[in-house]
Parts: structure tokens; C-alpha cells; sequence
């Protein structure tokens, strides 16, 4: 796939904004019954208190202290002490470490612990003051050998109460590391530091693990590997592309370079249909990968949960394969209908056939119009209070060598009432695992885990299913063994690890506790067919390069994330002090962020650096015409940026140089012949605004800037900058109509935003009663806006309500007083007035 060199152009140097954009406020076969499985094991589990959710931005370290101590397990008065951990009737791999055997008093008071296993004539005796014991490696191995795979009992006893447990260890091994993530929380704050995530891989059977790959800063979620361990693939989106994704080799030192990575944007990408690329899977043979494309996803923060701080499931989304070889992308017929969302490839061993979750797609009219893969807020909001409800089915469908078919409904795994997803075949092919909750997809505290024959037959709720999310599995590679991941003992997700016999029965949960990280949820685990020994890292080869570095700075710049790029540059000076970018972006950020002297230094390094390159094309050309720019040679500026566009008249970059260069001199005439430009040539609804904003605040056209408003909602019609700006060209035309239908559209695109637009068009037609109702709805997202609380007061004075004025008043006065005087939007004196004027008429 073909990247930028760089970034260019003056759309970079936003040198205007006008009073209406100002006014943007955004916030915001023999299997048991589910009965006998529910009591065998989850209902004989030690009690736990129900969750209690505390501030998710605050509370991350006393959450981690609370479950490192099990404050989540709770032991009654009348049971004295219970044994926590291993569970009842617990069989550990052939090939494990030492496992800790943990217990919990109802009281705190200081004891002494008799502890003893016992394995046929054979006991093992000792006397300790902690609550915790981990046999050590000859223990351990005794137990092992004297048991021959028999019951072993373990024993606590204190002041003549004796609490016990029965485990066993499995002939069969794992033989197989685990690679995962490990995450900190919420989600909100591991989406602002991703270079903080963690890959690991571990060994169960040494108690140890290792870094694999760190310090990466682009958002790296799901990955898959081939059967025989060889090839690895894993989602890596970065910058304006959410799609992209890397397939790769498993070596001593596996690398991730821009030769790896793909995009599944790039799948008709000429449609101008977003894709974000999600829950991809590498085939058994390392040759094709499945994933959701064309898709938009509920994928947001849950501020107010901090074990449940994200909800994520796609609401729309097709099927289409990439083949590694050909590089080549192909729908996947049976799982491309509008009608669905298709989502959560799954490939049989085989690959005779794909499973896959399948929902009928919601159609609205304001959701389709979001360019957006990820949806916003206001489309979220009834799913996370459970108002709402979306629920997959699962479907199998042959592969036929990429052909695909007719989709088949799985009996059992489908209209059931439940949301079915996340299907995992064990690789003998002989079973499927898969999630069942009562909504949605993935992350659910209800999400419980049920195993059926591959061919068919009822599905079973799991043994290993603890009563607090289960989700995220895999088996390894001799089919014995399943990871998944649990939240039983915190909102810190934990790795557990169940046996699977030959017909289908599996075992309690065993914890895989030397995989914890500190202050890390350790989450999507997948097993790897290789030697723990023979893998040590994955290097991140592209993000140091300057391909990387320029189309992220492009992403940020976008998203006006100026001091990130800045440090971009830094890096990118330091590494490559002879090359002109760094400098480039140096200069570009540096005005931006209004450090015109130090932009305008970095611009004339720039200036020499380029000029004496021996070979210049168009882009160095339009570079030069913004650096030109921002060191003030506005003529040098206009000549090179025209110089460019002689060469190639479709350079965008060059023409918003020019846009910005004649809106700095004022010529307004030939800034909006240049946005026309953009426009045709690029289609841009940015510089539709621009124009826009152009004919209402330089030539009070508004007529004009209406036809171009009115073009974007066309395309979008929740833009809420463009329904905006149309509220205030009809204020300035005094057509009230309009603005009370705007407004009214924009309540439901961005509720904050539009109660305020329309509890101020009721003030100032002074229907006041109406004006408070919106002010206060408002006010709901935002209950200390000194504006709208300001507004109100007003309303309510006029309307002699002098009580409930004041009150607003003295409100007003206790915020724009806690603020810097230059951050003030109101006077204090005003307000100091007003509330004598209130205390007067009361």
C-alpha cells in the first residue's frame, strides 16, 4: 500500500475562526443439563459481594489493592473461612507450575494455619501465619508423581474449623505458551496512552512470561495465529486509517515493518465507505485472512464503570478475505448482505467452513449519514442503559476455496433469545466453543461460555464459567486445553484455564497467576503453536519511520493534537537530522500552536534544506510554498505553491496554501475561488464550512453559505457545525421558522449543543418559559455552564420569578469567579448587580 511522504499544505495552518464555530460545545455427546452444570460449580463457588462501580478515573489503584487482597470475595461470620482458591474438584496441566491455594477469614485477627495434602499413603503437614500457600517445586512434583492423576486433598485448618478442597492433576500437557495483552484501566484512559498496553508471552508450565512487544503507540488489538505457530497477524491502526493490519512471521525476533501491513481499506476503497477492519482471523494455513469490513461499530468509553468501562459491537459490517499471497481482497459471498451485520469470523481446522455472528442491521436514517466507523455518543447511549437491545446469531458457511455459500443458522447458537458471538473451533475439530450473553458483543458481565460438537447438537453451558464474565477464549494447539478471560476475581481481567476431555466435559477454571501483570487487566489471550523459548519479541519496525511519523502527524493535525506531533518532529529531527521533514513539521506545528518566531527559525532551516536538494518535484515545491508561508514570504509562498500546481494541478496541499495565503491578505474574492477549487477536486465538506464561513463573515452572504450547508447535510445530515451554522444564516435573515426546525434537528444529533441553540432562539423571540424549559434540558449534560445557567437567571427575572433568578445568579457568580479573570465570560459586577436587583423584587 502506498503512503505519503509527508505531510503538506497550508490546510495544516488554520488561520481563522469565526463567531458561529466558536459556539461548538461537544461533550460528551454426553453433556449435563445447565442446571446440574450451574450447581456443580458456580453456585458452589465462594461468595462474592456484588460489584460496586466507583469513579473509573480515580479509583484504579484501589480497585487493583481491593482485588489483589480479594476484597471482591466475601466470607460470612457464620462460615468462619473458606478456601478461595483452587476450586472444587480443580485439575491442573501435566506440565504446571506451582499453583497458589488461597483462603479468606471473616475476621482479620492474626492465626496460625495448618495446612496438609493428602494423595493416597503419602501427607504433607505445616504451620503458617498467611492466608496463602505455594507449595514449592519438590512439593509440587510429589504431588504429581504420588497421585498418578488421582484426587489429592488439601486441607485448612485454624482453632479447630477445617475447610478442604479436592484437586487433581491431568495427564495431558498444555505444551504451549500464551500470548495476551495486558492493558491498564479504564478504557477512556487506555485510549489516551496506548504506548502503555503490553503484548506478553507466557509459560504456564515454568511460571514465568516475557515482553513481546512494548512502547507502541498506535492501537494494536486483535491477533490470530496459523495452526503450526508460523505466521502471526494482528490489527495495528494508526492515523486517518483504522483498517490496517499486519500479517507477519513468528521468528526468534518477529518484526512488524510497513511491508507487513495491509489495509482492509483498501477493499473498493473507490466506494468512499470507511473501514475500521474488525475482529480479523488468520486462516490454519497462514494464507488468508477474514475480516469485518465497510463496518461502524458501537465503540465507547463507559465513563461510569470502571469494570465495564468500554462497549464495543459492530451495528453494521460485511465478510471479506485477504489472500496473503496474491494480495488480493475478496467479499465473502453468504456473509456480504446489506441486511446484516456479519462479524466475528471463526475458520474450521479444516478450513471447510467459516462461522461467524450475524444481527438484522438497525436502519437509520442519521446512522447512515455518519461518516464516522465509529458511531457517536448519542447513538450509544440507549444500548449502554440497557434500553436498547442488538443480539447475534451465529451462522456457518462453507469456505468452497474462497467461493463461499448459502449461510446455515446454527441450531442452538441462534434465535435463542441471547446475543451469540466469538465461536471457537478446537483445532481436532471436534468442538465449538462460543459466548452467549443477553445483548451485544464481547466485554459482557453476563457473558457465559457453552461447548457443542462441531457437527451439531446442543450446546452446554461450560463448568469453567465463573459468574462474572467469561469471554475472549482459545484452545491449544493438542485441543486439551482452553484459556479465556474472567473478571471473578476484580474488574483487573484475569487469565483461566480449563481441561476438555474426549467427550466434551470440561473442568473447573484454573488461574493462570503467574500471567498477572500489576495494574493490568491481562485480556485476549491466545494459545501460540511454538516453543516458549523459540519467541522472544516482536519489533515494531514502522512506527520509526518516516512514512509513519508523517501520516500520524496528518492524523493528529486533524485532530488538533499539536504537542504530539511536536514530539514527532523531535524524533524525527534526532534520528535524521540531514533530512528536511522533521524541521518541516517542527515549523508547520510551532504555527499552529501561535510560536510564530520559533515557527518561522524552523521554517528557514527548512527553506535552505529543501532549496538545495539536487531533485525537486511537486511536493517538495509545495513544501517549500508553506514554509515560504510561515516564515512570511508570502510571495515566494504564492510562487511556489503556483509552481506546484503547474506540475500537478490535483495537489490539494498546494491549493489550501494558497486558500490561506489570500485569506491572510484579505482577498477574499480569490480565497473563495481557491476553496472552490478544493471542492471540486476533492469533494470536502471541511471547505464547504470554510466557504461557508467565508460568505457569512467576510460578505454577509447568507443565501450562499445556506447552498453549501445545505450540501452537507445532504451526505450527513447530523453535522452538527453545518446545522450550526444554518441556525445563525436564518437568526441573521430573521426567518424564526428555520431556526426553531434546526434547532429542534440539532437536539437530536448533539443534545447539549442544541437546547442551548434553541432555549437562545426562544430568549430572544422572549417566549422565556420555553427558553428555561430548553436551558434546563441542556443543562442535564452540563450542569455548570455559566452561559446557560446566566441565560436562565434572565428568563426567570423577566418573568418575575425572582427566587429561582437569584439562584441562578448566585451560581453564575460561585463559577466565573473560580475563574482566571481572562477566562471570564461575564462580568462579576453585572452579576453582583443583578442579585441586588433579584433580593429587591423578592
Amino acid at each position: 500500500m502506498k503512503k505519503k511522504k509527508g505531510i503538506q499544505g497550508a490546510g495544516f495552518i488554520v488561520l481563522f475562526s469565526l463567531f458561529i464555530v466558536a459556539a461548538i460545545i461537544v461533550t460528551k455427546i454426553v453433556f449435563s443439563s445447565d442446571k446440574t452444570v450451574e450447581s456443580s460449580f458456580v453456585e458452589s463457588m465462594p461468595n462474592r459481594s456484588v460489584h460496586n462501580e466507583v469513579d473509573a478515573t480515580t479509583s484504579a489503584t484501589f480497585l487493583w489493592n481491593q482485588q489483589k487482597s480479594f476484597g471482591n470475595i466475601k466470607v460470612s461470620d457464620e462460615e468462619k473461612f473458606a478456601i478461595i482458591y483452587p476450586f472444587m474438584n480443580s485439575v491442573f496441566p501435566a506440565d504446571f507450575s506451582p499453583a497458589s491455594f488461597i483462603w479468606k477469614s471473616a475476621q482479620d485477627e492474626s492465626s496460625k494455619w495448618k495446612i496438609s495434602f493428602n494423595v493416597g499413603d503419602f501427607t504433607y503437614k505445616e504451620t503458617i501465619k498467611e492466608k496463602r500457600f505455594i507449595p514449592d517445586h519438590n512439593l509440587w512434583e510429589e504431588l504429581k508423581r504420588r497421585s498418578g492423576n488421582k484426587d489429592i486433598h488439601f486441607k485448612v485448618e485454624s482453632k479447630n474449623i477445617a475447610r478442604g478442597v479436592v484437586f487433581r492433576f491431568s495427564k495431558d500437557s498444555v505444551n504451549a505458551p500464551v500470548f495476551y495483552r495486558a492493558t491498564p484501566l479504564p478504557f477512556s484512559y487506555t485510549n489516551k496512552y496506548r504506548h502503555r498496553l503490553k503484548w506478553y508471552l507466557g509459560d504456564v508450565s515454568k511460571n514465568r512470561k516475557h515482553i513481546m512487544l512494548e512502547n507502541m503507540p498506535v492501537c494494536a488489538n486483535c491477533h490470530s495465529f496459523s495452526s503450526d505457530g508460523k505466521s502471526f497477524a494482528m490489527d495495528v491502526d494508526y492515523g486517518n486509517d483504522k483498517g490496517n493490519y499486519a500479517v507477519s512471521k513468528v521468528e526468534k525476533e518477529s518484526k512488524i515493518g510497513l511491508e507487513n501491513i495491509v489495509s482492509w481499506t483498501e477493499y473498493k476503497r473507490e466506494d468512499g465507505v470507511p473501514t475500521f477492519g474488525l475482529l480479523a482471523k488468520l486462516s490454519p494455513d497462514g494464507k488468508y485472512a477474514i475480516s469485518t469490513v465497510k463496518d461502524k461499530s458501537i465503540f465507547v468509553p463507559v465513563d461510569k464503570s470502571f469494570w465495564y468501562s468500554q462497549l464495543f459491537f459492530p451495528v453494521k459490517g460485511m465478510l471479506v478475505y485477504y489472500d496473503v499471497l496474491k494480495k488480493q481482497f475478496r467479499e465473502m459471498q453468504g456473509a456480504s448482505n446489506e441486511q446484516y451485520v456479519q462479524s466475528s469470523p471463526e475458520w474450521a481446522p479444516d478450513m471447510s467452513e467459516i462461522l461467524f455472528s450475524r444481527a438484522p442491521c438497525r436502519r437509520d436514517t442519521s446512522l447512515e449519514a455518519q461518516e464516522n466507523v465509529v458511531l457517536d455518543m448519542r447513538f450509544a447511549e440507549d444500548y449502554i442503559n440497557r434500553r436498547k437491545d442488538f443480539k447475534f446469531n451465529l451462522y456457518r458457511l462453507p469456505w468452497n476455496d474462497g467461493d463461499g455459500g448459502d449461510p446455515v443458522a446454527i441450531e442452538g447458537a441462534s434465535e435463542n433469545g441471547m446475543s451469540n458471538y466469538f465461536a471457537r473451533y478446537s483445532p481436532d475439530g471436534k468442538w465449538i466453543v462460543f459466548c452467549k450473553a443477553k445483548n451485544f458483543m464481547l466485554l459482557q458481565s453476563d457473558s457465559r461460555l457453552y461447548i457443542m460438537p462441531a457437527g451439531g447438537g446442543e450446546p452446554r453451558l461450560m463448568n469453567c464459567n465463573t459468574n462474572e464474565m467469561n469471554s475472549w477464549h482459545s484452545f491449544s494447539p493438542n485441543s486439551k486445553w482452553m484459556v479465556f478471560s474472567t473478571k471473578y476475581f476484580g474488574p483487573y481481567t484475569q487469565l483461566f484455564l480449563t481441561h476438555i476431555d474426549e467427550n466434551g466435559n470440561d473442568t473447573p477454571p484454573i488461574w493462570l497467576e503467574q500471567l498477572s501483570v500489576e495494574m493490568k487487566a491481562a485480556n485476549i489471550p491466545e494459545f501460540v503453536n511454538t516453543c516458549y523459548q523459540e519467541w522472544n519479541v516482536i519489533k515494531d519496525d514502522f512506527t520509526k519511520t518516516e512514512d509513519y511519523a508523517n501520516t500520524v502527524a496528518k492524523y493528529n493535525m486533524d485532530t488538533k493534537d499539536i504537542n504530539t506531533i511536536i514530539n514527532d518532529a523531535d524524533f524525527q529531527i534526532l534520528e535524521n537530522p540531514d533530512e528536511y521533514h522533521g524541521y518541516y513539521l517542527k515549523a508547520v506545528m510551532l504555527s499552529e500552536s501561535g510560536n510564530k518566531e520559533q515557527a518561522g527559525s524552523y521554517a528557514k532551516t527548512c527553506i535552505k534544506m529543501i532549496e538545495n536538494l539536487e531533485n525537486r518535484g511537486y511536493k517538495e515545491y509545495g513544501d517549500l510554498g508553506l514554509v515560504y508561508f510561515i516564515a512570511g514570504n508570502l510571495s515566494k509562498a504564492i510562487y511556489m505553491s503556483r509552481k506546484t500546481l503547474e506540475i500537478n494541478p490535483d495537489y490539494i496541499f498546494a491549493w489550501m496554501t494558497l486558500g490561506d495565503i489570500y485569506y491572510q491578505q484579505r482577498d477574499y474574492d480569490r480565497t473563495n475561488e481557491v476553496y472552490s477549487e478544493i471542492i471540486k477536486r476533492n469533494n470536502s465538506n471541511d471547505y464547504r464550512i470554510k466557504r461557508a464561513e467565508l460568505k457569512m463573515g467576510a460578505k454577509s452572504l447568507f443565501r450562499e453559505a445556506i447552498e453549501d450547508l445545505e450540501d452537507i447535510l445532504r451526505t450527513e445530515d447530523c453535522h452538527v457545525v453545518a446545522l450550526q451554522m444554518l441556525v445563525s444564516c436564518y437568526s441573521a435573515l430573521k426567518e424564526y421558522d428555520m431556526v426553531e426546525q434546526l434547532s429542534s434537528m440539532l437536539i437530536g444529533c448533539e443534545p447539549y449543543v442544541g437546547y442551548f441553540a434553541r432555549a437562545r432562539f426562544y430568549f430572544q423571540t422572549e417566549e422565556y418559559q420555553k427558553s428555561i424549559n430548553d436551558f434546563t434540558e441542556g443543562m442535564k449534560y452540563n450542569k455548570n455552564d455559566e452561559r446557560a445557567l446566566f441565560f436562565r437567571a434572565i428568563a426567570f427575572f423577566e418573568l418575575k420569578k425572582y427566587k429561582e433568578a437569584l439562584t441562578d445568579f448566585q451560581k453564575v457568580e460561585q463559577i466565573v469567579l473560580s475563574l482566571p479573570e481572562n477566562q471570564r465570560l461575564i462580568d462579576p459586577a453585572q452579576l453582583d448587580e443583578m442579585i441586588l436587583q433579584c433580593k429587591k423584587f423578592m
